[in-house]
């Protein structure tokens, strides 16, 4: 059996290198068909690890489906359709049972083996103790099924530094390409959350004239106090991501004049200048349109 060369996490092991428990057989055999919707049937193996379940089958390449146990959101035996299956109510043909995985992230997967001996009941129960700590061949539920799973081997060290992030050095490494370094601020208006208590102490902000525009003033025409920060700069261009909250326009369709240069500021910071500033509203549409 040609082997398959996989790159595991750390922490990642192969359930045969696992003491408490062994390798099923039906791991290694090449007998298990996966009915891939793209690619029909696949004759392959599955290989536990204690954070994933992965499908290998060869062609002229590896061919590897891996699932994460944390991704599975269902684990069931069930009829499995095909062209050539008869209709089930006239109780001439049964579909065949296949093991089928639904996923979180809306992959749906089923497999079988060519020679079942009881095999499809233990692939079953293995992929639902793996991903849920659920033994479905004892009635009871043992508190020790759940230690196998990826998250209580997995255990970060422990660092004496809890603030890993830095806004400063972060700052620093998104802006010392810049020419136009200087019209970005870190401002620290808001280090006590009173300009906005949903926002971090330290901001990015452009640099502003404060007899023209003040942050708090910024801050009142939108709601939640919610002003538009940066959260990404372009290394070369200049080019801004920010984020903020609906402008609190209202009934009278208020304006505010410091919100307009605000936003202007952040439009012309680009190089070259850019002559549009482009606005997502990730609202519900209903609520962007009133």
């Amino acid at each position: 059996m040609e082997t398959i060369s996989l790159d595991l996490l750390r922490k990642e092991n192969l359930v045969e290198n696992i003491k408490e428990e062994a390798q099923d057989k039906n791991n290694n055999s090449e007998d298990i068909i996966h009915h891939c919707q793209y690619r029909g049937e696949v004759n392959g193996r599955i290989i536990f690890t204690n954070y994933r379940l992965i499908f290998a089958a060869k062609g002229n390449s590896w061919f590897i489906v891996s699932v994460p146990y944390n991704t599975i959101n269902k684990v069931s035996k069930s009829p499995h359709r095909t062209t050539n299956t008869k209709n089930l109510l006239n109780g001439s043909e049964q579909s065949p049972l296949v093991v089928e995985i639904e996923c979180k992230d809306f992959r749906s997967l089923k497999f079988d083996f060519k020679h079942d001996n009881g095999d499809k009941s233990k692939f079953h129960n293995n992929v639902s103790q793996r991903a849920f700590g659920k033994d479905y061949s004892v009635k009871t539920f043992s508190p020790k099924s759940i230690e196998r799973l990826f998250c209580f081997v997995k255990k970060s060290e422990t660092s004496e530094n809890w603030f890993i992030y830095d806004v400063h050095k972060e700052f620093e490494r998104q802006t010392k390409n810049l020419q136009s370094k200087g019209e970005w601020i870190i401002t620290e208006e808001n280090n006590n959350f009173g300009l906005c208590d949903t926002y971090p102490k330290y901001l990015v902000v452009p640099k502003m004239e404060k007899e023209k525009v003040t942050l708090q003033k910024v801050a009142s025409y939108r709601s939640r106090n919610r002003l538009p920060v940066a959260t990404w700069i372009h290394p070369t261009n200049g080019a801004v991501i920010t984020r903020c909250s609906q402008p609190l326009v209202g009934v009278t369709e208020r304006r505010c004049g410091e919100d307009y240069l605000y936003l202007k500021k952040i439009r012309d910071l680009r190089t070259p200048e850019a002559n549009k500033l482009l606005i997502y509203d990730c609202r519900p549409k209903v609520n962007a349109q009133g």
